[in-house]
Formats: structure tokens, C-alpha cells, sequence
């Protein structure tokens, strides 16, 4: 008997080591891809959600914007003049809008799986739009408080 053959009742054991090592490696390839498949549908579960709330924030923004740009346009029944002036200082006089930023702030890691480059470009042009119309708002009214106040200075110097 040389030392590389089986002795007979052997071949049965070698045989089920062999399956059972193949049935490994199957299971390890299954769990594998099982859990790919899972990561894909929870990585598009985030993308959907991401894109959803930030697509519900940017509606409500919409709202409010539209809502303030109404109120400044409404039809005032005036000649041009009084009514652009009037506009203005309805402008200047609203209260202070604040914008919707939170889902914004709180996914802003999450912005590169659910858009793309020029996506994530708009959505910033989006929320930086609505800041300069705030900011706008608030230097006119810094100037209208400016000159009203050096107004009422130099009429009581005048008098």
C-alpha cells in the first residue's frame, strides 16, 4: 500500500470534505451577493429619501417666495409711481422670511448619492437665491431706516 492511495472506506469522507467545502464557498458567494443586493436597494431607499426631503423643503421655499413676490406685486389700483414706491416699502416692511434650510443642512453628506454634479450645482444656486433676496430685503430696509432717521435729523435742524 503506497501513502497516496485511500483505503477503502475513506473515499466517502473525502468526498463529503469536498462538498462540503464547495458548499461553503457557495454559501460565502450567496451571503455575498445577497448582502449587495441589499446595500443597492438601502443605498436607493436613501437616494429616494434624500431627493424627497430636500424636494419637499425646496417646495415650501417655492411657497413662500411665491406668497412674498404676490403680496408685492398685488394690484394696488394706483398711478405707476405711488404704486412702485408703495411696492418697495411693502418689501422692505415684511417681516423676515426664513427660508427653509434644515433637510438641506442635516443630508448635505448625502447630496453626492442622490444628485448629480449639476444637480447639487442648482440645488445650491436654489438656497443661495433665496439668501441675496434676504439679504436684498434687509440692506433696503438698513437704507430706508438710514434715511428716514436723517431725514427726521435734518428736520429738526431745518426748523
Amino acid at each position: 500500500m503506497m501513502g497516496s492511495e485511500l483505503m477503502v472506506g475513506e473515499e466517502p469522507i473525502v468526498i463529503g470534505a469536498i462538498i462540503g467545502f464547495i458548499g461553503t464557498i457557495i454559501g460565502v458567494i450567496i451571503g455575498f451577493g445577497l448582502n449587495c443586493v441589499k446595500e443597492w436597494r438601502d443605498r436607493n431607499k436613501q437616494k429616494e429619501s434624500v431627493k424627497l426631503l430636500i424636494s419637499l423643503e425646496i417646495d415650501k421655499n417655492l411657497e413662500m417666495f411665491t406668497l412674498l413676490w404676490n403680496r408685492i406685486h398685488e394690484d394696488l389700483n394706483e398711478e405707476r409711481e405711488d404704486a412702485i414706491s408703495r411696492k418697495t416699502f411693502m418689501l422692505i416692511d415684511l417681516p423676515s422670511t426664513h427660508w427653509k434650510d434644515e433637510s438641506l443642512n442635516n443630508l448635505i453628506s448625502y447630496l453626492p448619492l442622490a444628485f448629480t454634479v449639476d444637480e447639487i450645482e442648482n440645488v445650491h444656486d436654489f438656497y443661495d437665491d433665496l439668501e441675496k433676496i434676504e439679504s436684498i430685503r434687509l440692506r433696503l430696509r438698513s437704507i430706508y431706516d438710514n434715511m428716514w432717521r436723517n431725514a427726521q435729523s435734518l428736520n429738526a435742524k431745518i426748523r
